[in-house]
């Protein structure tokens, strides 16, 4: 009997002798510390310095002049014509003949309304002087028609086969067509069809004058912009209003600005020329905004006046004014115990 009881006691006390002695070293371990069981919270963030350029996708609408209707200064039968729908006219070229006589084509900024005599003066003799001159030929852009502008008309008239080729102004020897050129959209007469005089020739469409900027919700940040519009790199006045000749020749020019065409406005992106140093903080650092200005708090206490620029991914952009030291840290949420701030 004393032996079936034996192994059942050792065991008891075994596990007796654990227990206690788990018990005392829980006792005898010290309490969590109060670092352990409570973080501090972050009461202060430091800044980064950034460059900023504001780049934002803008849109523009273009606007464009009025149709050009052309016709021509003699009336017969179009035994020759270049006119075809998308392929712009030549300026100082022969774009069709009637009864065989050669029609030029001359690009000028306004249409030619009567036949010149040497010492006739006008807006018109000015313009054909523009027009000789983007042909390459030597003349002052302004003065009667006469001399050197005579000279410059009969080479003009040898070269595409006019008869007599003697620098005369003859409407019938040319049709005018915009300064801007421009590819017929439409031909209206076709060769081996009898053209009357001054009846529809070909039609131009409008060419673009300028690019509007669409007003958004969000005001860009004032500054010289420049601007990508159908891939060509212009200036974007602060107006908002891309008028520069040069400009919005070479965004008419390109091809996706014809691919965009289908649409009221064209999408556009647009940065400043020159990207200023901006300052990055958390959005829990800004108080106190009334539109574009608000306030923080830096480490040492004092409230201080920024420009709100942009905010994203966790971080807003501001600026300090001008010649103000920038806080090496600014104070976050709980921790700043002001609510307003002055310049």
């Amino acid at each position: 009997m004393r032996s079936r009881w034996l192994p059942r006691s050792i065991a008891f006390l075994v596990g007796l002798g654990m227990a206690v002695g788990a018990l005392a070293t829980y006792v005898m371990l010290p309490a969590p510390t109060s670092d352990l069981s409570a973080p501090r919270p972050v009461t202060t963030f430091p800044v980064t310095s950034t460059s900023f350029a504001d780049p934002r996708t803008v849109a523009l609408r273009p606007s464009f002049s009025a149709q050009a209707q052309l016709s021509l200064g003699r009336s017969g039968v179009i035994t020759e014509s270049s006119c075809t729908p998308g392929v712009p006219f030549g300026s100082g070229t022969t774009v069709a003949r009637v009864d065989s006589n050669p029609v030029i084509a001359l690009a000028t900024s306004i249409p030619f309304y009567r036949d010149l005599v040497p010492g006739t003066e006008g807006a018109d003799v000015n313009a054909l002087r523009a027009a000789l001159r983007a042909l390459g030929y030597t003349i002052d852009a302004e003065g009667p028609y006469r001399g050197a502008v005579i000279d410059s008309l009969a080479d003009l008239q040898k070269r595409n086969g006019v008869n007599p080729a003697d620098g005369a102004f003859r409407l019938a020897d040319f049709v005018w067509i915009p300064a801007s050129g421009g590819a017929p959209s439409e031909c209206e007469v076709s060769v081996g069809e009898q053209y009357s005089q001054g009846s529809p020739f070909a039609v131009v469409p409008g060419s673009l004058r300028s690019l509007q900027l669409v007003p958004s919700t969000s005001a860009p940040v004032p500054g010289p912009r420049a601007a990508r519009v159908a891939g060509v790199d212009v200036d974007l006045p602060e107006s908002g209003v891309i008028s520069d000749p040069e400009a919005v020749a070479r965004v008419a020019s390109s091809p996706e600005f014809a691919e965009a065409l289908d649409s009221e406005t064209i999408a556009a992106s647009t940065e400043l020329k020159d990207a200023r140093q901006a300052v990055a903080v958390p959005p829990a650092a800004i108080f106190g905004i009334q539109d574009a200005a608000a306030c923080v708090q830096d480490d040492n206490g004092e409230a201080r006046v920024v420009s709100l620029l942009s905010s994203s991914l966790g971080r807003t952009l501001v600026t300090f004014p001008e010649g103000v030291d920038v806080p090496r840290a600014v104070r976050l949420s709980d921790a700043i115990d002001v609510t307003t701030c002055t310049p």
